[in-house]
């Protein structure tokens, strides 16, 4: 691939010769990232020292990344179907899979789980069972980022023997023996998916980079007022297939439900290219929140938005606004901010999603053991120490937790329009937050008429 600001080529090696797509525009939206490399664009690999981003729980830098696992589907056969005993097959690493009379003294200190909450714990609506299972299963451990195509397909094969002989113990040992590959799922000789769950990429160097820290207090940077993409899922890192996995233990911090900036997308040194998946531009601790599927699919949607916004106003993808590509996702019914509160179909749904994208009102997250939750809280009456209108029109922040009045919220919002605003809540002893969102959002209309730059720095309208 070669090329940049305007346009590029990508040459595709065919069975019948070779193919050159020209394009405008390119989105790396591949597994590792090869793209992005091809291209020229700076990456990381593996883990990150303390002083790169300010996470004093990195414990790098060093080359080490996630497991990565070749899923399998199964399905009941209804008879026996017991694979032939896999390549280098050693039952000794399944052991802890699950309960039985197998089980030997556990170094990892991972809950072991019973045969049927194992196998329940990936039942697919078909009623097959997809084997994504961490717990001394089929997790394997390699880093194959760097590799030529070659050298990636020896491992990725050494990938798959590890989970047959998941499979073989789970057939011979754990009385799954009915239980095999399924055959009608993927297009593939041997049953298994195209590419494995690769849990970690090259992640770039992008306009903007998210870390770890700001997923778990988001409201004191920026980032948030770019959001394109919402998440809730824990830091969690599959490590304990790497050799030495006691010499990496890290201390995740609690995170609360957060938003990828939309900067994180887009390459710093490199014009005329997004970049999708989890290759994008943040901090290896939180890759491992980024990573999951929901998130890799809204930065796809955020990634095509912002591609075609770039194509109509003939303009690069750092120089289309962020409110645009917002306003897009909006219309298109996506999340900017993880609020809980309101459903699409909600009448104030964008209301909040506007307003909380500006950072004058901000919720509160809250982390719940996996269901990390956050609320903006519609129907709490508004304290004064709730709004933050100081970088939009330049009135300092009230500290004091008392409630607001109609009548104090009201002049308050006069005193930045300069005219007298006759409404309803003025009459009101105290008014709630959703009140007051769908207020300053038909009034000031902040959303709209301030420009937030990649790094969420705001600025007015001229």
């Amino acid at each position: 691939i070669s090329g940049g600001a305007g346009g590029w080529a990508a040459t595709f090696a065919t069975a019948s010769g070779t193919r050159t797509i020209e394009a405008d525009l390119v989105i790396d939206c591949t597994e590792l990232g090869d793209v992005a490399k091809a291209a020229g664009v700076k990456y990381r690999v593996g883990m990150d020292s303390p002083s790169y981003a300010g996470e004093s729980m990195a414990i790098g830098p060093n080359d080490v990344v996630q497991d990565l696992t070749m899923v399998m589907t199964l399905k009941d056969y209804g008879h026996d179907v017991t694979i032939s005993r896999p390549e280098g097959y050693n039952e000794t690493l399944y052991y802890n899979s699950c309960k039985s009379a197998y089980n030997v003294a556990n170094t990892t200190g991972q809950t072991i789980w019973s045969p049927a909450e194992m196998m329940s714990y990936g039942l697919l609506p078909g009623g097959e069972i997809m084997i994504n299972w961490p717990i001394h299963g089929n997790d394997y451990y390699v880093n194959l980022i760097d590799m030529s195509r070659s050298e990636r397909a020896a491992a990725i094969e050494k990938a798959k023997l590890h989970s047959l002989g998941f499979l073989y113990y789970l057939q011979t040992k754990i009385g799954y023996n009915t239980w095999g590959l399924a055959d009608d799922q993927y297009p593939s000789d041997d049953r298994f998916p195209l590419i494995p769950y690769h849990r970690e990429s090259r992640r770039i160097e992008g306009e903007y980079l998210f870390s770890v820290l700001e997923a778990a207090s988001p409201f004191e940077y920026q980032g948030f007022r770019t959001g394109i993409a919402v998440g809730d899922y824990p830091v969690d890192h599959h490590h304990y297939q790497y050799p030495d996995w006691q010499s990496i233990k890290i201390n995740f911090p609690k995170i609360v439900p957060f938003t990828v900036p939309l900067g994180c997308i887009v390459p710093k040194d490199v014009d005329g290219m997004l970049v999708a998946e989890k290759s994008i531009s943040v901090t290896n601790l939180i890759n491992g929140s980024t990573r999951l599927q929901p998130v890799t699919m809204e930065l796809g949607q955020a990634a095509g938005a912002l591609a075609a916004l770039a194509i109509r106003k003939r303009k690069l993808p750092r120089e289309v606004g962020v409110r645009d590509v917002q306003e897009a996702l909006l219309k298109a019914g996506a999340r900017l901010q993880p609020y809980l509160d309101l459903e699409p179909s909600s009448p104030d749904f964008l209301i909040l999603q506007r307003i909380g994208s500006t950072g004058i009102m901000r919720g509160k997250g809250e982390t719940v053991g996996w269901s990390n939750e956050m609320s903006f809280r519609t129907s709490a009456n508004l304290l004064k120490s709730e709004l933050f209108l100081e970088d939009y029109y330049g009135i300092p922040h009230d500290n004091s937790t008392a409630a607001h009045s109609g009548a104090t919220f009201v002049a308050l919002i006069e005193k930045i329009t300069q005219s007298d605003i006759d409404t309803p809540l003025r009459d009101k002893s105290t008014i709630t937050r959703l009140e007051a969102a769908r207020f300053i959002d038909e009034v000031l209309d902040p959303f709209h008429t301030h420009i937030v730059s990649l790094s969420g720095e705001v600025h007015a309208k001229q």
